[in-house]
């Protein structure tokens, strides 16, 4: 994979240190199964032709065989499971299997093979929760009473109605005692603050003089004290800021649950601290985006100057080598050497003449020209969930009509 733009090989200390196939191989079935999936739709999208998709596809199958008996051998050069997978398939199969990268990042890879694995593991852990579950029954069989509770018996199913709860606890051991609720909505503001932050790491660069893509309104910005022409994002790096709290608030009450004995504690009087301040802090931040959002101003053209770094596209002249037939790793390849071309003879990569290009792939013509068009190239990306204007149009009207249906 380091052919094209990278000449020299990897440091041994910064592939020890990068690698993570020591750990991630365990996701092999998922990332097999991706691979499966993806190049029967490569198939469908003639990248590839039938043959080809069944020579990968029995390929990844004998892979995944030679793991499950332990004999297949990973190489930590080669950084991680989806590398280690392709390699080994490529070297089964040939060009067929240096096609199978097209129109797909390690990026998306390792994210559906996340979901696939979490997805896997939920079932399996449901699984063995059902089997305690059925032994702690048969433990109760036994005899151990109730703990708690009245001989003063009350319509509870009438009172739950009444303050709008859908039924009635059944342990009254666990309803005193119980926070689960408590810890599962800290996790969940956690989680809003988690986003909220990185939002604000995006705006806070963006915001900045080398990037200038976008400024603040002076009503939610600060002036330095020592610096005349700072203007400072401080309700963004405030909200950054404030994510540690809901992370520590979240820990301090999983920390006081986690060792305490059945039924009610006194420990648990500290929940209402971490609650109150975590609903307090999600809140505000969510207020002061909403107010602040309408007002930025977004510089337009300095954010269409820098995508017209021609650079930007290298990737659109890869697929447009595989469109004509040349594997994604020899055209990834190519494209790479293109580049290393463009930058030491101080060419843009889209100022690089067709007679020059074809020196690298007869596959280059004159129709090259038109990859370099950064709307034509948004346009392109027509898939579900990519950024034309026409999907981005339309993700805005969808959410636009959900968050009037409320």
């Amino acid at each position: 994979m380091r052919k094209g733009r990278l000449d020299q090989p990897a440091a041994g200390l910064a592939q020890r240190y990068s690698e993570s196939v020591s750990l991630d191989w365990r996701l092999y079935r998922h990332d097999i199964a991706g691979s499966i999936a993806h190049a029967a739709a490569l198939a469908r999208a003639r990248i590839i032709t039938p043959d080809e998709r069944q020579q990968i596809e029995n390929g990844l199958r004998g892979i995944e065989r030679e793991i499950e008996s332990g004999k297949f051998e990973w190489d930590a050069s080669l950084e991680d499971v989806h590398m280690n997978i392709e390699a080994a398939l490529t070297k089964r199969i040939g060009a067929a299997g240096g096609k199978l990268h097209s129109a797909r990042s390690r990026n998306d890879q390792i994210a559906l093979d996340l979901r696939l694995y979490v997805k896997a593991e939920v079932a399996e852990v449901a699984g063995r929760l059902r089997g305690l579950q059925i032994a702690l029954l048969n433990l109760a069989v036994l005899g151990s009473g109730a703990l708690a509770g009245s001989t003063i018996v009350l319509d509870r199913e009438r009172i739950a109605s009444d303050l709008g709860f859908s039924s009635v606890s059944q342990n009254s051991v666990d309803a005193v005692g119980d926070r689960d609720f408590v810890c599962e909505f800290l996790f969940c503001l956690a989680m809003i603050g988690l986003h909220l932050s990185r939002l604000s790491e995006d705006l806070i660069i963006w915001s900045t003089t080398e990037f200038g893509f976008l400024e603040f309104s002076d009503s939610f910005s600060t002036h330095s004290s020592l610096m005349p022409q700072k203007k400072n994002p401080d309700m963004t790096e405030l909200t950054r800021g404030k994510t540690g709290r809901l992370y520590g608030n979240l820990m301090s009450i999983l920390t006081t649950m986690k060792a305490l004995p059945s039924s009610y504690n006194r420990d648990i009087q500290e929940d209402k601290k971490a609650l109150f301040d975590s609903v307090d802090t999600t809140k505000s931040a969510l207020e002061i985006f909403a107010a602040m959002l309408p007002d930025l101003r977004v510089n337009r053209e300095r954010m269409e100057n820098a995508a017209r770094d021609p650079n930007l596209l290298a990737t659109d002249l890869a697929e447009y080598l595989v469109k004509k037939g040349t594997p994604f790793r020899e055209a990834h390849q190519i494209v790479g050497e293109l580049v290393v071309h463009s930058i030491t003879k101080s060419v843009p990569l889209d100022q690089i003449g067709v007679a020059k290009m074809k020196e690298f792939s007869p596959h280059f013509d004159d129709d090259v020209a038109k990859i370099f068009d950064v709307a034509d190239s948004l346009a392109q990306r027509r898939a579900v969930g990519a950024p034309s204007p026409q999907n981005i149009a339309a993700q805005i009207k969808r959410w636009k009509r959900l968050l009037a249906e409320g």
